[in-house]
């Protein structure tokens, strides 16, 4: 059979989906960054292989989506992809070379895609502490900071919504506890500007 054991769908994904991710339309992009996750996730109740024939394409493809997802200028494509990467794709994204690419798109200049990838940090928390805790506290330091010494509404609604997914995340916990009185001294108060 030609997909046999979904090797033959993986080449499709690398052959025929991939090409898409470069396409001058954001919509056909995210389209196919949609589809490239599905066509490469495992099913439920599996983990992705680390060897065999269709690891290193599917490493190949993880490795493409994290690429446009850090460059690409749409943030509809950005958030498309890290919505994508459900718990089915923690196994290969909480290596250290995509955790480092994750890790930018916490300073991105769409809330939204802040917010999911915070979200997604947060998810492979557990898989890998000792890589993804480091930067998530630097950039709990960095959310109390600007909540001390912003005077933008804006930027400080953000700050105050990035600093509600640590607090909501188990996984955060370990960061968030010695900072609990930081942020509860640094958060906007009613009546305050």
């Amino acid at each position: 059979c030609f997909f046999a054991a979904g090797v033959g769908l993986l080449n499709f994904t690398e052959r025929c989906v991939v090409k898409y991710l470069r396409h001058r339309n954001p919509r056909v992009r995210e389209i196919a960054a949609h589809t490239a996750c599905a066509l490469i996730a495992p099913t439920p109740g599996q983990q992705l292989k680390s060897s065999g024939p269709g690891a290193e394409v599917v490493e190949g493809v993880i490795r493409l989506l994290l690429q446009v997802c850090v460059n690409d200028g749409d943030e509809r494509v950005r958030a498309t992809i890290l919505r994508e990467f459900t718990h089915r794709f923690d196994s290969m994204l909480c290596q250290s070379q995509h955790l480092d690419t994750l890790s930018l798109l916490i300073y991105d200049s769409s809330f939204d895609v802040r917010k999911l990838a915070l979200q997604l940090l947060g998810q492979l928390a557990g898989s890998n502490p000792a890589y993804v805790l480091p930067p998530l506290r630097q950039t709990l330091i960095s959310l109390v900071t600007e909540l001390r010494q912003n005077t933008d509404v804006v930027g400080k609604e953000e700050a105050t919504l990035l600093l509600t997914h640590f607090l909501q995340a188990d996984a955060l916990q370990r960061v968030v506890r010695p900072f609990k009185s930081a942020i509860v001294q640094s958060l906007p108060l009613t009546g305050d500007p």
